[in-house]
């Protein structure tokens, strides 16, 4: 247990900003093929109400922003950690 602990704490500034770099690069990417797969499973149900299709469709645009948000975090910060 004290091995572990003691090669934790060695580890770099780089490579715990790179670190947080892949956890956004992962949860941009889930949120993007979620998206395209929840649009892809409302083309083959449509709604009886356009107003909820209006909805839905803000709802996918809010979530695709989202994930190209926290990819273009993850790339921005990855490039910050190669200056550490």
């Amino acid at each position: 247990m004290s091995l572990f602990l003691g090669s934790l704490l060695e580890l770099s500034a780089a490579q715990v900003v790179n670190g947080l770099a892949l956890f956004f690069g992962l949860i941009g990417a889930w949120l993007l093929v979620a998206t395209r797969l929840r649009q892809a499973r409302a083309l083959t149900q449509p709604s009886a109400e356009p107003l909820a299709d209006q909805d839905i469709e803000r709802l996918h645009g809010f979530f695709n922003a989202v994930g190209g948000v926290c990819l273009a975090l993850a790339l921005l910060v990855s490039w910050f950690s190669t200056g550490l």
